[in-house]
């Protein structure tokens, strides 16, 4: 009665039928991510309070797999994201809701740094362009960069007052933060922040009224920056510039499928013969 995920083939797309399913935890699985060496490999974290590391194998899944290849036991609480280091290979970041950010080995299956300084739940975490940062939004309202070898909060600031959900993720090279949540009166807002003044935003801007929590990805290549809210079925693309105004409105998709979730596909799965740039999962209800 526990949680569980499926692998899929890039090219599996439309209406799933009885597939095998990655099922070992206990509790609701609540973020998956693969990892950027090893395509075999995925790192999944649960509300059972532990992280897991499985191997897929090539070809794919043909039977339900239960048994990880490592198990990730710290957190006190249930956790609820974890995303594998940019340019080191098997160090895997988790956040909890007992407010700590760990840092795994996943070799050896320890954590290697446990990071406090959170006064509530973590609501998002992204490691910068080369690993030596980290960006977190919290149910408390503020934006905190973390520095991992210090294993400590560098700098804190108030983020977006709204009391939904926040994100944050880094502007791959640029090195600016891109910080999405609801302002006072529930508006759907942005901010571009610059880590060394955390509480002076770049640009701030309100962009509509809609509910749905903002989901944002980036494109360091193109410099493309994808918004898509949950249950909104279009997505905003922008174009980040280091020049004022720094942001460009570029084109919306348009959908009239709701969106449960996204994510990006690796630039492996991009069609170049077809000048796709970027490639994206978008997950439906039917």
């Amino acid at each position: 009665g526990g949680g569980s995920f499926c692998v899929l083939a890039n090219d599996n797309v439309g209406k799933l039928g009885t597939i095998p399913l990655v099922s070992g935890h206990k509790g609701k699985v609540l973020d998956i991510n693969f990892s950027p060496f090893n395509d075999n490999l995925v790192a999944s974290v649960s509300e059972d309070g532990n992280g897991r590391v499985w191997s897929i194998p090539d070809g794919g899944l043909t039977e339900h797999l239960v048994n990880p290849t490592q198990t990730l036991i710290g957190h006190k609480r249930k956790v609820g994201s974890c995303k594998f280091h940019p340019t080191a290979e098997n160090v895997l970041l988790t956040t909890s809701t007992d407010y700590t950010v760990k840092v795994w080995d996943i070799e050896k299956g320890e954590a290697s740094l446990t990071v406090s300084g959170h006064s509530d739940i973590i609501q998002s975490c992204n490691w910068n362009y080369d690993g030596s940062l980290l960006v977190t939004t919290s149910k408390d309202k503020k934006v905190r960069v973390v520095d991992p070898r210090q294993n400590s909060v560098t700098s804190e600031a108030a983020g977006h007052p709204g009391v939904k959900g926040s994100r944050a993720l880094w502007l791959g090279e640029k090195g600016t933060i891109f910080n999405v949540g609801f302002s006072r009166s529930s508006d759907r807002c942005y901010a571009i922040l610059d880590p060394r003044k955390l509480d002076t935003p770049v640009v701030k801007q309100n962009i509509d009224t809609s509910s749905g929590i903002l989901m944002p990805f980036y494109d360091n290549d193109t410099c493309l920056l994808f918004l898509a809210g949950k249950g909104d079925g279009n997505i905003r693309y922008y174009e980040m510039d280091d020049d004022k105004p720094f942001i460009h409105y570029v084109s919306d998709y348009k959908s009239s499928t709701p969106q449960l979730g996204m994510t990006m596909r690796p630039k492996t799965s991009c069609d170049i013969g077809a000048c796709e740039v970027v490639s994206m999962v978008k997950a439906c209800k039917n």
